[in-house]
């Protein structure tokens, strides 16, 4: 949140530079209007993409020099003639320098076509950073989203981007910058995902909400995992790197939930071919601490401690294989990277299953182990009592 204090002053810095510095493409700023994030749809009906664009501006008053937004629509035959056609809304031509987020339709992501053309045009553009954020907007025309009322600085694609930037805190979306869904795309050995975004309602305000994400296969989405799914999808890849595990136990006639903080996690996928068949081992280590206890049993004695760890690792382990049989049966898309894992370590092996990888990985084995170590607890380490 530190950028949101200091972003009238980045507001003005770089509109500064636009005006003192030079260069080949120089343009004065009342040229040119700066988009913050935009969004992409697919109107059916008329064989058009919208485009739909968050532009911010300064306004200054003799007090204070406030940052402010505004939401502006346009069609085109595709989303370069979409881009172009905007000038005539915005008045002047647009600035996509400073992008942080697209949000893109399910019409968009649900057809390889109309996908591809977009990313084409993100990827190809000079002036659009490979490190932009893409979202799915589920169930919500993409427009819904950069209108809702949680914004940072009255912007909604910062508020969308700091909670990119806060994703180890929840660990139930995974943020995918352009450059490595492309990269995926291009990839025989593994399938891309992108986070879900959706609106909800909290009393009398209307937010977006990033959980989950949208499962892609070849070069369209084909269903999405939920939050807690992608919790899982991130261990096996080994790229969770905090968030929370919910542990129900009993002792005896006492039950208790258990949250566990994640400190420390480390994955390891390594492909086992022996006797004409290949598995996949999953090793999965996480150092976590006890962050809260529902229940008067106290997890920080030892005799106590080695069940908790027991009953975590049996919950992980179930939830990890669980996630991998559901995406190969419904999606037969390798978001995991197994294919991507074989062709480095057994390229040979790769070289005779490379064509065929989506009907292989579908009967692919795996074999998961979980160990979960509990490190400490937070500042208190026995539960609390009520006297009697």
């Amino acid at each position: 949140m530190k950028m949101v204090k200091f972003l009238p002053l980045m507001i003005i810095f770089l509109l500064t530079t636009f005006i003192t510095s030079g260069c080949w493409n120089y343009r004065e700023i009342n040229e040119m209007s700066i988009i913050a994030g935009a969004a992409v749809d697919y109107d059916i009906e008329n064989d058009l993409f919208v485009l739909t664009a968050e532009l911010i501006y300064p306004s200054a008053s003799e007090r204070e020099i406030r940052v402010l937004s505004e939401i502006v629509t346009d069609t085109g035959k595709n989303f370069f003639d979409a881009v172009r056609t905007m000038i005539r809304r915005s008045g002047v031509k647009l600035f996509w320098g400073h992008v942080k987020i697209l949000v893109i339709s399910e019409n968009i992501a649900n057809d390889e076509k109309r996908l591809l053309s977009v990313i084409d045009f993100l990827y190809r553009d000079a002036e659009i950073r490979n490190d932009i954020n893409l979202i799915i907007a589920k169930d919500k025309n993409p427009r819904e989203i950069l209108e809702t009322d949680i914004k940072v600085e009255n912007i909604t694609s910062f508020y969308l981007k700091d909670a990119f930037e806060n994703e180890e805190s929840i660990s139930k979306y995974h943020a995918v910058p352009l450059w490595k869904f492309v990269d995926n795309l291009n990839s025989k050995g593994i399938s891309p995902t992108l986070p879900a975004v959706t609106t909800i309602k909290q009393k009398d305000k209307i937010i977006g909400q990033i959980l989950g994400s949208g499962v892609f296969k070849g070069g369209k989405m084909v269903g999405y995992i939920d939050g807690d799914e992608t919790k899982s999808y991130m261990f096996i890849i080994g790229e969770l790197k905090g968030g929370v595990l919910v542990v129900d136990k009993y002792i005896e006639d006492d039950f208790s939930r258990v949250t566990l903080e994640i400190i420390r996690n480390k994955t390891n996928v390594t492909p086992i071919y022996s006797d004409d068949k290949l598995i996949m081992n999953i090793e999965i280590e996480v150092s976590v601490i006890i962050s809260e206890i529902q229940g008067q049993t106290n997890f920080m004695d030892e005799k106590y401690t080695k069940s908790l760890e027991d009953k975590a690792q049996k919950q992980l382990k179930n939830e990890v294989d669980s996630l991998i049989k559901k995406v190969q049966k419904d999606f037969q898309a390798d978001i995991f990277g197994f294919g991507a894992i074989i062709e480095s370590e057994m390229p040979n092996l790769w070289n005779e299953v490379k064509y065929n990888w989506p009907e292989y990985f579908k009967e692919l084995e795996t074999q998961t182990n979980v160990i979960i170590n509990i490190k400490g607890s937070s500042l208190r380490s026995k539960p609390i009592k009520v006297g009697e």
